[in-house]
Formats: structure tokens, sequence, C-alpha cells
């Protein structure tokens, strides 16, 4: 009986993570490459396309910045507000982006500082059940990705980055993911999560769901989410914003980024979701009955 085949050498020598990493690398790295004009004309498209992160690692700031430079060569920043008030207004004359960030982590602080820096106001989701708990404490009751981060931000550094000019949204009370939950839950989720930060912050408008994918969440929250008294509900599926969303309780599309990413990583993905959606970027499933 013959012995079976070995991996590939590079599979042996590196972790599956590591080497599905260097594989996308590569892979995004040629594929940047063969787009260029494409991308550099699909960056050109009036549109609305927010970007969301996670972390911020003190040793990618730098990427960071530049990230952010060369992106405002050809786009004009918009604060979350305004990049959703004209998604939901159809004003979309120019090529606009937005920033956010997820979760709340302690990095968000510097992120924050930065960003004011460059003149752009973003918008941070957090968590109010998580503020200012430490590793170890996220480690048990946190179901996301902790990256390398410490902590999450406490109350008083949250003040600080909306003292910089910056939102806060709400990101449920503790990163639940809302399907898994009964609508009584979910419910609590959605609602109590706005309360609690409107209760510090003052006026909280926007919601984004945990883990973001439309299986993450149901089409029985949707209205949940408005009639709690939110402006915008938003996802993290992929997809630019080129025409007026047809319903106010539309879905706003981001697009996720990691701070360590190639700046021209960043701009191929961008650009492909550009070319590749439509004005019915801001619908629900189709099969969830609401477009």
């Amino acid at each position: 009986m013959s012995s079976p085949s070995k991996p590939p050498l590079v599979q042996r020598i590196l972790p599956p993570g590591k080497f599905r990493s260097k594989l996308r690398h590569h892979t995004l790295s040629a594929l940047a490459g063969l787009s260029t004009r494409a991308t550099r004309q699909a960056l050109k498209k009036n549109r609305v396309q927010n970007l969301y992160f996670h972390f911020l690692p003190e040793s990618e700031t730098d990427n960071f910045r530049k990230l952010i430079r060369r992106l405002s060569e050809d786009h004009y920043f918009l604060s979350y507000s305004d990049a959703i008030m004209r998604i939901k207004s159809g004003e979309i004359d120019k090529p606009y982006l937005s920033i956010s960030f997820d979760d709340g982590f302690e990095s968000n602080r510097l992120a924050a500082e930065i960003l004011a820096e460059e003149g752009i106001s973003a918008c941070f989701f957090v968590c109010p059940d998580m503020v200012g708990k430490d590793r170890h404490a996220l480690e048990r009751e946190f179901s996301g990705d902790l990256g390398n981060e410490s902590r999450m931000m406490s109350w008083a550094e949250i003040d600080s980055i909306v003292a910089l000019g910056h939102e806060v949204g709400s990101h449920t009370l503790d990163h639940s993911v809302l399907a898994d939950l009964s609508l009584e839950a979910a419910h609590e989720q959605i609602a109590n999560s706005k309360k609690i930060l409107e209760s510090k912050l003052g006026s909280i408008r926007h919601f984004a769901w945990p883990r973001g994918q439309f299986h993450h969440f149901r089409p029985e929250l949707i209205d949940m989410v408005f009639a709690a008294g939110y402006e915008s509900c938003a996802s993290a599926v992929r997809g630019s914003h080129l025409a007026q969303m047809k319903s106010p309780a539309g879905c706003i599309r981001r697009e996720n980024c990691l701070t360590s990413w190639p700046i021209n990583h960043v701009l191929y993905l961008l650009g492909r979701s550009t070319r590749v959606s439509s004005s019915l970027a801001g619908d629900w499933p189709v099969h969830w009955g609401r477009s």
C-alpha cells in the first residue's frame, strides 16, 4: 500500500494559519498588480464606502497613517453620520469614505487620536457591558477576536474620543451573536445597549451587529433596531453604496480592513467591491422579504 503523500514543503514549514496568511498575501499582491488600472478607475467612482477596523497595534500606526493619506488623495472623508445621510438621500456626487472601529478595544483610543490629527471623524461601535474589562475577563466573556489587545477602553477613554470629534455607536451589550438569541434577549441587547450608552454619552444614532454577516442576524431584528431609535443598521458585508438606499431601514455595507495590510491590497479590495456593487447594495437578502 502506498504511503500518503506529504503536504507541500511550505505547509510543513509554516503552521496552517500562517500558511493561509502567506497564501492570501501573495494572491492579493498578484491580483492587485494585475488590476491596477481597473482599481484606479473604480476608486474614482462616485460612491459612499465605509471602511471598518478592529485593532491598531502601535507597530502599525505608520502604515495606518499612510493608508489614510493615500486614500485622501482621491477620496473625501465623511463622518459616519454624514455618510449615512448621503446613502439615505442619494447625494452621492463624489467618491466618499467613512471609517469606523468595532468592539471598543484600548488601541481604538490611539486610532481616534491619529484620525483627529488627520481631520477625520470616525464612529466607534462599543459594547457597554464590555467597557473597561481586561483580557482575562474578555477571554471568558467576549465572543469575538481579541487580537493582541490587553483590554477594552474605559468610559473615560470613550469620553476622550468623543471630545476629539468622533461618534460612538452601539455594538450590542456584550457582543452576543444576535441570531443565536431569542427575540426577547436580542431586543435587550439592541435597546438596552442604546439606553446605557446614551445615559453616559448622549445621543446614540447608529448600530452595528456583532460578526456582521447576514447569518449572524435575523430579519425580525431589523424593525427592532429602528424601533429602538437607531438611524442606521450596519453589517460587515462588503459593498459600495452607489445610489440612494431604497428604504431608510436598509442595510449599511462596510469593508473590513486590517491596519497591517499593504496599502495596495486595501485599494484592490475597495476597487473590487465597487466594481461588483450595484444600486441594490443597501438591500437586505432577497429571501428575507425586505427589499
